[in-house]
């Protein structure tokens, strides 16, 4: 079994688990990794040999997978991140918010409905809806999502303007609409025929964020230049990684892992 496993920066701690879990098995796995120093479109060849390119997805042209993935060379297809996350429903919240939000409310206020369309607009916007479509188009063969992990939960706590968004919600009681919000964006997914493999439920805590053990961020190291200095709680460690790879590819895409 070949598998395309496509993705950005929250592809990196996933890589090596990845392998861990395919190699015994005999499958083979090919990373299309998304670069800020890219200098190709990631492409995207049908059945019929035309080649569709994502300018706004920019792979490193030498890399062994190449820069694009052939639906008739792979059987299945696992796309991670690429902004689909509830970190991206939050942030869109400071501009427009529903106007039965229960914390600090901005310059804009909507009713539930037009709430729900604005946050629809903001997820088809992201590279991941669009990526997904286009492969969803072009094949139908499996396709697998791993979302943008929830936040660190130390985001709720730190000062300064990108954490007061969190802790706003948090205070307000509102952690639960959060998450009631991305997973109707995952739902619209699935409803496509994309698979979604959602946060397993040790890695979080407080309904919509993530146990600070699985980040690169270390509370603890205040060294400078730290992850936790520069405020990332947004990647996650190579043990998180373990614990999405792991169940995905055994339990989920190679046929007849659940019998590993």
């Amino acid at each position: 079994m070949r598998i395309a496993v496509i993705g950005n920066s929250h592809l990196g701690h996933m890589a090596e688990p990845a392998r861990a879990a395919a190699d015994p098995v005999g499958a083979s796995v090919d990373f299309f990794i998304e670069r800020t120093y890219g200098t190709a479109g990631l492409g995207v060849r049908d059945a019929g040999g035309d080649v569709v390119r994502m300018p706004s997805i920019r792979l490193v042209a030498e890399a062994d997978a190449g820069t694009v993935v052939d639906v008739e060379a792979y059987d299945a297809f696992v796309v991670v991140a690429f902004g689909i996350s509830a970190i991206s429903l939050v942030d869109a919240a400071q501009k427009y918010q529903r106007d039965t939000y229960r914390g600090w409310l901005p310059q804009f206020i909507l009713s539930e409905a037009m709430f729900r369309e604005y946050l629809d607009a903001v997820m088809e916007r992201t590279k991941g809806f669009r990526l997904l479509r286009l492969l969803r188009e072009r094949t139908d063969k499996p396709i697998w999502l791993i979302p943008q992990p929830y936040p660190l939960a130390w985001a709720a706590e730190r000062e300064g303007d990108k954490f007061a968004r969190y802790a706003d919600l948090r205070a307000a009681g509102e952690q639960g609409r959060v998450r009631a919000d991305f997973e109707a964006q995952l739902g619209r997914l699935a409803g496509i025929g994309v698979q979604i493999f959602h946060q397993p439920e040790e890695t979080m805590e407080d309904t919509c964020f993530t146990r600070p053990e699985y980040g690169l961020a270390d509370p603890a190291d205040a060294g400078e230049g730290s992850f936790y200095v520069r405020g990332d709680f947004y990647h996650m460690n190579k043990r998180f990684g373990e614990a999405v790879m792991d169940p995905l590819l055994l339990k989920g895409v190679l046929p007849g892992g659940d019998r590993l």
